[in-house]
């Protein structure tokens, strides 16, 4: 058998763990800046804009079945 420095364990760890914080660190600021210019983007205001009335729609159409079927 080999026998490994005690430190080892440790650097690999903290290697890995530096490692894993960088990328995952890298992927949140590139997702961020994708969301952030596709809100201020044309086509993100209008995709707003348009789920906000289908949102308004349901709600309409939701609130006319429930008065309908109060109505019975």
């Amino acid at each position: 058998m080999v026998k490994t420095h005690p430190n080892n364990a440790c650097f690999i760890h903290n290697y890995a763990r530096y490692f894993g914080h960088f990328v995952l660190s890298h992927v949140k600021t590139r997702l961020y800046l994708k969301l952030s210019l596709y809100i201020f983007s044309n086509q993100g205001q209008k995709d707003y804009q348009i789920n906000r009335i289908a949102r308004s729609q349901c709600k309409n159409i939701s609130t006319r079945n429930n008065t309908r079927a109060q109505s019975f």
